[in-house]
C-alpha cells in the first residue's frame, strides 16, 4: 500500500513536468510565429528596415566635367525624339553625376530648398534621410525644386542640348559608351558612379541607367535647321526629362526625351546642375 500511494505523487510530478515541456514548446512555436508574422510584415513594407543601422559612406563632393565648343548632330529620327538636327555649343560645364540625396540636403538644411516628396525610391521604402543611401541620386523632386537647387549652388539646369551632347559627344552615339546595348537593364536608383565604365566622351555618368533627370526646357518638337545654343520651346506645359532607369531598350537612348509637368515628381526622377 506504501508503495502505490508514493507512486501517485510520482505519476503527477512526471505529468507535471511532461505538461510544462508541452506548455513550453506551444510557447515557443506561438513566439516564432509571431516572429515570423513581424519579420514578413517588416518585409512587405519596409523591406530595407536594416538599412538604417548601416553607417552613412564618406560625402562625395559635387565634381564637374568640361564639354568644349562645337557642333553635334541633335536627335535621331524615331518616336521618341525626332528630327535629327545639328546644334552648336559654346563651351559648359556639367556634373559629373546626378546631384545626391547628401548633397541636396544641404539645400535643404539651409532653408533654401523644400525637402522631396516622399522620402521613398523606387523599390526602396526608406530612402531620403537615410545615411546609406547618401551617395545617391535624390529623387522625389520637381522641376522647381531642381532649379532652385542649381540656383542656391550657383549653377543652372541644364539645357535639353547641353545634357545631350554630354551624353552623346560628336559622333552620333546611342548611348553615352557607344551603339552598343547594355547587357544589363537596371532598376535604379543606384549610388552614383556605380558603372565607370558607361561614362560619356566627357566623363560625365549615370546619363542613362541610373535615374530619369530634369532639364531645363518646355517640350517642343526640334526644328530641322541649325541652332545655336538653343533653351527649347519659349512656352509650354510640360518640361522635359532626359535619361532611363532602364526598362526597355527604346527609352535607354541618350536622345530619348519625355514631357512631364514641371509640377510633377516621382521616386524615378532626379537632375543635374550645368555652368
Amino acid at each position: 500500500m506504501e508503495s502505490s500511494s508514493t507512486s501517485k505523487p510520482a505519476q503527477r510530478n512526471s505529468l507535471s513536468s511532461r505538461l510544462k515541456i508541452i506548455l513550453g514548446l506551444v510557447l515557443v512555436a506561438v513566439i516564432g510565429m509571431i516572429g515570423v508574422c513581424i519579420a514578413g510584415g517588416l518585409y512587405l513594407f519596409a523591406p530595407n528596415i536594416f538599412d538604417l543601422l548601416a553607417p552613412a559612406p564618406p560625402m562625395l563632393q559635387a565634381v564637374m566635367v568640361n564639354v568644349p565648343a562645337g557642333e553635334f548632330a541633335m536627335g535621331t529620327d524615331d518616336e521618341f525624339s525626332k528630327t535629327a538636327h545639328p546644334v552648336y555649343l559654346d563651351a559648359f560645364s556639367i556634373d559629373q553625376s546626378p546631384v545626391t540625396n547628401a548633397q541636396y540636403k544641404q539645400c535643404v538644411d539651409a532653408g533654401k530648398c523644400a525637402a522631396p516628396k516622399k522620402s521613398d525610391a523606387f523599390m526602396i521604402a526608406w530612402y531620403y534621410g537615410v545615411p546609406k543611401y547618401n551617395n545617391y541620386p535624390v529623387v522625389n523632386v520637381t522641376w522647381f525644386d531642381a532649379q532652385k537647387y542649381c540656383e542656391w549652388a550657383g549653377k543652372h539646369l541644364p539645357t535639353e542640348a547641353q545634357w545631350e551632347k554630354t551624353a552623346r559627344g560628336t559622333d552620333g552615339r546611342l548611348y553615352p559608351w557607344g551603339n552598343t546595348a547594355p547587357q544589363n537593364k537596371t532598376t535604379g536608383p543606384l549610388a552614383v558612379g556605380s558603372y565607370p565604365a558607361g561614362a560619356s566622351p566627357y566623363g560625365a555618368r549615370d546619363l542613362v541607367g541610373n535615374v530619369y533627370e530634369w532639364v531645363a526646357d518646355w517640350y517642343g518638337e526640334y526644328p530641322s535647321i541649325l541652332q545655336r545654343n538653343p533653351t527649347g520651346s519659349a512656352t509650354g506645359t510640360e518640361r522635359v526629362r532626359r535619361g532611363a532607369i532602364a526598362s526597355m531598350e527604346g527609352i535607354l537612348t541618350a536622345t530619348t526625351r519625355i514631357p512631364v509637368e514641371p509640377t510633377d515628381s516621382d521616386n524615378k526622377t532626379g537632375f543635374r546642375c550645368a555652368q
